[in-house]
């Protein structure tokens, strides 16, 4: 029983990432977006700073593993990439806002 409620789990996310079209993400792809939804939400749908170190805490916290620098702005430029992401203000800028 538990297995096929897990299954069932595993279907249902697998057709929400294909639907938001994020179906390629990797594990820290998702335990980083999963903080900036997050974030993201506390400033109700308006631009947010995004630190590495607000992510990293917030994974501690949550119980997760932290993930490095390097991974963490390799994950934020492919959620720009596919359109998540909306960088504000200058390129240098680290405030964001989400699109979909």
């Amino acid at each position: 029983m538990k297995l096929a409620l897990y299954a069932n789990l595993l279907k249902l996310l697998f057709d929400s990432e294909t639907e938001l079209g994020i179906s390629g993400l990797t594990e820290c792809d998702r335990l980083i977006l999963m903080e900036i939804i997050e974030i993201a939400n506390r400033n109700e749908g308006k631009e947010f700073r995004l630190k590495y170190q607000d992510v990293n805490e917030e994974l501690l916290r949550a119980k997760f593993e932290t993930v490095s620098k390097a991974q963490f702005f390799k994950s934020v430029r492919k959620f720009e990439n596919i359109g998540l992401l909306s960088k504000v203000g200058s390129s240098r800028s680290f405030h964001y806002i989400m699109k979909k």
